[in-house]
C-alpha cells in the first residue's frame, strides 16, 4: 500500500522503467474481499490486522466526494468494462462499487467490534439516496450512466441499471423497469 493509501491493482506495484497501470476500482473490491475473507473464514486475526488497509482505503476515496458524497471526477482513469459507459463526473457504477465497499468495511468492522460501522453505513446510504435522486429519468424508466456538470448523461447501460439493483440504488418501484430492460 502506497503512502496516498492506495494499492497497485497486481503484484509488483512498480517495475523499474515500466509505467504501471493503476486500475483504482482493485483498490474497492480488495475492501469487499476483505470482507469476504472474514465472512468465509471467521479469521478475526489477520482480518485485524488488515484493517488499518481497508480504512485507509476508504479514507482515500473520502477525498474524491462530493458535497452529497458520492465519488466526483475520480482523478485516476476507471475500466470496469470495455462497454461505453459515460464515466464523466458522477458515475453509477464506479459509485456502485464505493457503496458495496463501504458496506462491506462496515459489517467487518462490526464483526470485529472496530472502526465506526455506523458512519461507513450512513455514507453509503448518503450515496445510495443522491443517485436514486440525480441519475433515474422517469421519462425512461432507468438510470443514466453519470451526472457530469449538472447534466445527466445520455447514455443509459445494462452495467449502470443492473448496479442500481445490485447495490440498492434502485428502489420497489423502479425495479420492474430495469428488469424490463435487462430481460426484455
Amino acid at each position: 500500500q502506497a503512502p496516498s493509501g492506495l494499492m497497485p491493482p497486481a503484484y509488483p506495484g512498480s517495475i523499474p522503467g515500466k509505467t504501471v497501470s493503476s486500475i483504482i476500482e482493485s483498490n474497492l473490491f480488495y475492501v469487499c474481499q476483505f470482507h469476504d475473507y472474514l465472512l468465509r473464514s471467521g479469521d478475526f486475526e489477520p482480518a485485524r490486522l488488515l484493517a488499518p488497509v481497508v480504512e485507509s482505503v476508504l479514507n482515500r476515496f473520502e477525498r474524491y466526494e462530493n458535497e452529497d458524497g458520492a465519488i466526483e471526477d475520480c482523478p485516476f482513469e476507471y475500466w470496469i468494462d470495455h462497454s461505453p459507459l459515460d464515466r464523466r463526473g458522477v458515475s453509477l457504477c464506479f459509485n456502485g462499487f464505493y457503496i458495496m465497499a463501504l458496506q462491506d468495511a462496515a459489517e467487518a468492522f462490526a464483526w470485529l467490534g472496530i472502526g465506526k460501522p455506523q458512519a461507513l453505513r450512513r455514507r453509503a446510504e448518503r450515496v445510495r439516496s443522491f443517485l436514486r435522486k440525480r441519475l433515474w429519468s422517469a421519462r425512461d424508466g432507468l438510470f443514466v450512466d453519470s451526472i457530469y456538470r449538472g447534466r445527466r448523461s445520455e447514455i443509459i447501460s445494462e452495467h449502470s441499471n443492473a448496479m442500481a439493483l445490485y447495490c440498492g440504488v434502485a428502489n420497489e418501484q423502479q425495479i420492474p423497469s430495469i428488469v424490463k430492460m435487462l430481460r426484455p
